[in-house]
């Protein structure tokens, strides 16, 4: 990890961008997260761990990471924008339940070898890809489940 990290840096200071003790900080608490993080949580995160950072450089700071492939927006939900590091990630795909907001990762060879025979058949080379379904997750499927019999019986 130490050595990607690195990359990131070098790739920085190539572009003659500062690493400064904020994107350092920045970086730091975006690699902690095991899953999908938006600038609000990574506000209050940093906030728990005393480090004072604007909202207006933490939002100017994530479009930088992602401009830079350190971070990359993974899905927006009800005007909320979810990210995710692209520096311990492993391509992978998305199902978000549109009851709760849970995002689940997938990977899925049977979906990667249908996006190798799309690009193949185009004639196309992808940098990047983002399949997202949208559905109900089981959890919220159960409770919709519940309510309906729950509803049958009062009648």
């Amino acid at each position: 990890m130490k050595k990607t990290i690195n990359k990131y840096k070098n790739g920085f200071r190539s572009k003659g961008l500062k690493i400064t003790r904020q994107r350092k900080q920045m970086l730091d608490a975006i690699l902690e997260y095991q899953s999908h993080f938006h600038a609000d949580e990574l506000y209050e995160k940093l906030r728990e761990q005393n480090i004072y950072i604007s909202r207006a450089t933490i939002y100017r700071t994530i479009q930088l990471f992602c401009e830079n492939n350190i971070i990359r927006e993974a899905i927006s939900y009800n005007n909320i924008r979810y990210y995710e590091c692209c520096l311990k990630r492993k391509s992978h795909d998305h199902l978000l339940c549109i009851e709760c907001g849970k995002i689940i990762e997938i990977k899925d060879e049977k979906l990667d070898k249908i996006k190798k025979e799309i690009y193949e058949k185009y004639n196309f080379t992808a940098y990047n890809h983002q399949v997202l379904l949208n559905g109900i997750c089981e959890n919220c499927r159960r409770k919709q489940n519940e309510k309906e019999t729950s509803t049958i019986r009062e009648q």
